[in-house]
């Protein structure tokens, strides 16, 4: 269900979002620091999934856990975790406007309403 959705909306729903307080958020080098620190730890992982697809990911104890792998590659692509606003604009505005529909907040959000200005062009 979850890989058809994806197709015909063309969302792939955000599983983790980092909260940072005000303060520390008004530090621009703090947050570019923590993105990036975010974004090695990612690649380090998909590299490890990406390695053991060449094993038939013989160290993951799940069933047919390659082919899931490979149908979830193609079709979220390389990065099926991507990060930055650039890449989650239409997934972040997406949940806002729901937000604003269901009654959640006062008024409608953008993303730059919600993402630290040091990462706007991520």
């Amino acid at each position: 269900m979850e890989r058809d959705y994806c197709r015909r909306i063309g969302i792939f729903p955000a599983m983790h979002i980092v909260a940072v307080p005000r303060e520390p958020a008004t530090r621009a080098d703090l947050m570019t620091s923590l993105y990036r620190a975010f974004c090695e730890a990612k690649e380090i992982t998909q590299q490890k999934y990406r390695d053991g697809a060449l094993k038939q990911h013989m160290g993951v104890v799940t069933p047919w856990f390659s082919k899931h792998f490979e149908e979830n590659r193609a079709l979220l692509g390389e990065d099926w975790w991507p990060y930055g606003l650039g890449a989650n604009r239409s997934v972040l505005d997406t949940f806002l406007r729901f937000q604003h529909e269901q009654g959640l907040s006062e008024g409608l959000l953008t993303s730059e309403d919600i993402i630290v200005p040091a990462l706007f062009d991520t």
